[in-house]
This record gives C-alpha cells, sequence and structure tokens, in this order.
C-alpha cells in the first residue's frame, strides 16, 4: 500500500472544513493547520476592517496581528456556534477597547441600527454585535460630526441644546449628525459584507 496516500488520507484538507469545525479542531486539539485555515480564510477581512479604522498600514498590521492572537485564545476558553458573527464581535472589541480605553460598549453608549433608521440588518446578527460596530465607528468620525452625533443619541440632547453646547447652528447640527449617520450606515453595511454567511 502507498504509505503517501495513507498519510494524505489521515492529514483532514481544512479547506473544505467549515468555520465552526476549524474552530472546534482547534479549540479542542490544538490543531494549528485549522488555525492557519481560519487565517487564509479571513485574514484579509480582519486587515481591511482594521484598515478602515486605523491612520496607518502598520497599526492596522499590528491589530489584525493582536486580533487573531486573542482569538485564538478565546476559541480554547469558549466553544463557538457561529463563528462569523463571533469574529465580528472579537473584532469590534478589540477596536473599542483599543481606541478608548475603556470596556467596549457601556449600557448608556448603544445605539441600534434602528435608531439610526438603517435598512434592516440580518436577523443573524445580534444588534449587540452591531451596535458595538457602530460604537467603534463613531469614534473616526470627524470631530463635530462625532460631538453632535454623540450629543444627540448618547446624551439625548436635541439640535437647539446641541447648537447652544457647540456654538454651531441648528442647521450645522442638523447636518453633522446627517452626515455622520450616512457613514455609520456605509461602515456598517461594508462591515457585515466582509463577514455575511
Amino acid at each position: 500500500m502507498d504509505r503517501t496516500k495513507v498519510k494524505q488520507d489521515l492529514v483532514p484538507d481544512y479547506r473544505r472544513l467549515l468555520d465552526e469545525e476549524l474552530a472546534r479542531r482547534y479549540a479542542e486539539k490544538g490543531e494549528q493547520g485549522a488555525l492557519l485555515a481560519i487565517f487564509e480564510r479571513y485574514g484579509h477581512i480582519v486587515l481591511g476592517i482594521c484598515y478602515n479604522h486605523y491612520s496607518n498600514a502598520m497599526d492596522a498590521k499590528e491589530a489584525t496581528q493582536k486580533i487573531f492572537i486573542k482569538m485564538s485564545e478565546e476559541l480554547k476558553k469558549t466553544p463557538v456556534d457561529k463563528f462569523k458573527p463571533w469574529l465580528l464581535k472579537a473584532i469590534t472589541n478589540y477596536i473599542a477597547w483599543n481606541s478608548t480605553n475603556t470596556v467596549p460598549v457601556k449600557q448608556n453608549r448603544i445605539i441600534s441600527h434602528s435608531q439610526l433608521e438603517f435598512e434592516e440588518v440580518d436577523s443573524r446578527y445580534e444588534d449587540e454585535n452591531v451596535a458595538e460596530l457602530i460604537y467603534t465607528i463613531i469614534q473616526r468620525l470627524e470631530r463635530d460630526q462625532k460631538e453632535c452625533i454623540e450629543l444627540f443619541y448618547f446624551n439625548k440632547k436635541d439640535h437647539i441644546l446641541i447648537a447652544n453646547a457647540t456654538g454651531h447652528t441648528p442647521e450645522q447640527v442638523k447636518g453633522y449628525i446627517q452626515k455622520g449617520k450616512i457613514f455609520i450606515k456605509h461602515k456598517v453595511q461594508e462591515a457585515l459584507r466582509h463577514v455575511r454567511p
């Protein structure tokens, strides 16, 4: 019997396995090939999201490496039922934590996609995950847009109060909020397209 063929039959073709099976094999058996297959499948996606967030390529690459290191640690601790939403949450948690140095999403800092009048977001993605993603994107808005969005959604201020607090006119406030919402919506949809099954 051809020993080479027998050996090949014993080595799984990781490229054919589902994400959840790869995660399980790495978590339970420490199969490095499974982890490498996950990286090959999603490395460019994670890097793309990091490029959208960080101002330079070095930071984006470093964040990508750290996300995968953290992900490999978490896979051994917690079973993963749906890999892609779990990966999105891992990315947004990392970016939010490292952008703010605080816990990624607090109760008073959650904005749902429905509040921002988004189109319906795929029901496979929990609202909490999308809220975390929205929060990280808000950190990237231009200063005036970020300030108005945060005062309007987090502090529940109306346009007049925001105008008084910032020195902008109410019309400018409306414009900043509208442009901010458009930017957030675009980035959320872009991120979800990357991880959509």
